[in-house]
């Protein structure tokens, strides 16, 4: 991924599609860009440098009716549910105000490959 801010958040959601269209969550997991290496080593980014991340889902079990699909959903933030990230690079403590907007990219490509891995229990 990479971002034209110093600081970002990647939000990345997996919901249950039901063959009519409804969707429900299934589970949610966010990085806080400047933690990408753990939280003992927080570091901005270099505005366009890409990097490679991983987004935790946590292990959850879930069964998929057959005619069902699963959806992925990457965004920027869940607020109110995680606190707001002024992408300034800021401390998080801080009383700062000033937002700034910024586009992140998930990149797919030859030289950035993307993906979705997701553990399959055999069936009963």
């Amino acid at each position: 991924m990479s971002s034209d801010a110093p600081d970002a958040d990647l939000v990345v959601r997996l919901a249950h599609v039901r063959p009519d269209g409804l969707s429900t969550s299934i589970q949610e997991g966010a990085l806080r860009l400047r933690y990408r290496d753990g939280f003992p080593a927080p570091a901005m980014m270099q505005p366009g440098r890409r990097y490679a991340v991983e987004v935790d889902l946590r292990a959850i079990a879930y069964a998929i009716p057959s005619g069902h699909r699963l959806r992925l959903h990457v965004a920027g933030s869940s607020f109110p549910r995680l606190e707001r990230n002024l992408q300034t690079g800021a401390s998080v403590n801080s009383t700062q105000t000033r937002v700034v907007v910024s586009t992140t990219t998930v990149h797919h490509d030859d030289e950035s490959q993307s993906w979705v891995e997701l553990p399959v229990l055999p069936s009963r």
